[in-house]
């Protein structure tokens, strides 16, 4: 893992365990581009990410299509 990966999930994990979006401010949009990087190896990543992002923008609340993680009050934007 390098570096800027292990920031990453560093950064996911006290997110998550605040209950908020990833990196505090995160809106759905934003949600959706950073799913895309982080699951760039993935089959139909784009298309995973984009359904959460729209599950997201009705609820507030983003769950990661690959690991499941879910992220609440996501702003709507």
């Amino acid at each position: 893992m390098t570096r800027s990966q292990i920031s990453i999930a560093v950064s996911l994990g006290l997110a998550i365990a605040a209950g908020s979006s990833p990196a505090g401010a995160w809106s759905c949009t934003r949600s959706i581009a950073q799913c895309q990087i982080e699951g760039a190896n993935k089959e139909n990543i784009v298309e995973k990410c984009r359904a959460a992002g729209a599950s997201c923008m009705k609820t507030g609340v983003f769950v990661g299509p690959i690991t499941g993680k879910k992220w609440n009050n996501v702003p709507r934007k």
